[in-house]
């Protein structure tokens, strides 16, 4: 029963890793204050899923296994990139106020 589960849990965070990947694919097509609103959408979709599947993952493996929670790396890695991509895009949005005069943005690795 726990592999079904694990199986199910994977597959959602794959799904996970291509709302990241939109996201990613959205701000370099349109880095303007639409754009960072899209992406940070894709992106919290992202880690709700990411850390539903972990969740489940933690919570059946518990029952399982010893009783220690368990999760896989895949899972992990999604989790750190959704919560990477929602922080960049926070931060650029802290670190240059979004006006529809200033489509160019201010990106924390383009420039330090």
């Amino acid at each position: 029963m726990f592999h079904l589960i694990a199986t199910i849990a994977l597959t959602s965070v794959a799904g996970a890793q291509t709302m990241s990947s939109i996201s990613d694919l959205i701000i370099r097509a349109n880095p303007t204050s639409d754009g960072i609103v899209q992406a940070e959408s894709w992106s919290r979709k992202a880690l709700d899923i990411t850390t539903d599947a972990r969740n489940k993952l933690r919570q059946k493996s518990s029952r399982w296994f010893s009783r220690t929670p368990e999760t896989d790396p895949t899972c992990e890695l999604a989790l750190a990139v959704s919560l990477y991509n929602i922080g960049v895009l926070r931060a650029v949005i802290i670190v240059r106020p979004l006006t529809p005069s200033e489509p160019n943005l201010y990106f924390l690795d383009d420039k330090g």
